[in-house]
């Protein structure tokens, strides 16, 4: 089962985005901010990480730094999510693909289909 690591302060599109993945059989980890989603990506080591751009505590350009720059963690694809316009974001990381909110369902799932594949 692929995994998939969402990190996102609004709990509430946190939980929406984990149950949409979770339906489609992705195993689904959460986390509410960048410093716990570090702690999480340790823990978990998942296949994914979608995380929003701007939160509190450590921001996901710092997220996306840390697991391009780590040679355990440099092949996780990234996903940046933020509802400021990608052209204005001046991002110094390697991210795989830009989501901008809001999204529609297809979009994500397309993402992630794209990005690691389906379930089975």
């Amino acid at each position: 089962m692929k995994s998939i690591l969402v990190i996102e302060d609004n709990v509430l599109l946190a939980d929406f985005i984990a149950e949409v993945l979770q339906e489609e059989g992705y195993d689904v980890k959460v986390a509410a901010n960048g410093q716990e989603g570090l702690s999480r990506l340790r823990e978990v080591k998942p296949d994914l990480v979608i995380t929003d751009l701007m939160m509190p505590k450590v921001s996901g350009e710092e997220v996306c730094q840390v697991i391009t720059a780590h040679p355990k963690y440099h092949e996780i694809p990234v996903v940046l999510m933020s509802s400021r316009d990608e052209a204005f974001v001046n991002v110094k990381c390697r991210y795989a693909a830009f989501l901008p909110k809001p999204f529609d369902l297809s979009s994500l799932l397309g993402l992630v289909v794209h990005l690691i594949g389906v379930t089975v």
